[in-house]
């Protein structure tokens, strides 16, 4: 038994000796600079490339993360920038609009300075025109006509207004041409009514301006023949209604002297 027990220890013992003697000639080749398997060297070579990459795309890594933080910070900046824009441009869109509204307030008011200066024009431009055909009309009113022989009152200066009744003023008037015309004996005396396009009032005494100024015209005639004892052979009363105009009858003035009586001395044959 103890035999067999001791040559048991001396195979194991055989056995790693052994062992560490194939390790011990693995270390001398290594040492020794002995070549490596071909297989071996193209494994480790593939995988130096493959560090070097790996390295490589790191590297290259890094720089895309430099490069992608630097344009979202640009991106940042734009949007920043894209927002006060749009700000601004509100601000302007919105001044543009006020500015707009006072242009347009502006227009209206220079429109309405037009317009009022334009009815002032037209206002002073009638006013002006009506002094004149009111001066006119109490010329003729007042005094007789440039032509020789002829003279011319108008109604309201020799009648009662509305009526064809003579007023104590168209009476004096009427009396001291009498009295020029009753001087004369070789004339004949025409006596003229007129009268202005106004429609008579529904309660006159007369249908229209032409029967109105006929009769003015014969009161006119009746008055000379009695205090100036002129001969009623040398006096004639005509009526022309309103068709004989001097002047428009588009203002009062106008009217006041289309309505008229006209007296002309003609040298009788």
């Amino acid at each position: 038994m103890v035999a067999e027990h001791v040559g048991v220890e001396q195979f194991l013992q055989g056995e790693q000796m052994q062992k560490v003697g194939l390790l011990l000639s693995i270390f001398t080749l290594l040492v020794s600079g002995c070549t490596m398997p071909p297989t071996f060297l193209s494994r480790g070579n593939d995988y130096l490339k493959i560090k070097k990459e790996h390295l490589r795309c790191q590297e290259k890594k890094q720089e895309f993360q430099k490069v992608i933080l630097k344009m979202e910070r640009e991106i940042v900046d734009l949007e920043n920038k894209a927002a006060q824009l749009e700000e601004d441009n509100g601000f302007l869109y919105r001044k543009i609009e006020a500015l707009n509204k006072t242009i347009g307030r502006q227009k209206s008011v220079v429109s309405l300075q037009e317009t009022v200066i334009h009815l002032f024009d037209d206002s002073n431009h009638s006013m002006q025109k009506n002094i004149e055909e009111q001066l006119a009309a109490q010329k003729n009113s007042v005094s007789p006509s440039r032509e020789p022989g002829k003279w011319v009152f108008t109604n309201d200066s020799l009648f009662v207004r509305g009526t064809t009744v003579l007023s104590a003023t168209g009476k004096k008037k009427l009396r001291a041409l009498a009295h020029e015309l009753e001087q004369r004996d070789d004339i004949l005396v025409r006596v003229e009514g007129h009268a202005d396009d106004r429609p008579l009032k529904k309660t006159a005494n007369y249908d229209n301006n032409w029967e109105l100024s006929a009769v003015r015209a014969a009161a006119v005639v009746a008055f000379l023949q009695r205090v100036g004892d002129l001969p009623a052979e040398r006096l004639s009363a005509t009526g022309y209604g309103y068709y004989q105009p001097v002047v428009s009858n588009e203002s009062p003035a106008g009217r006041r002297q289309n309505s008229r009586v006209e007296i002309i001395a003609e040298k009788s044959e």
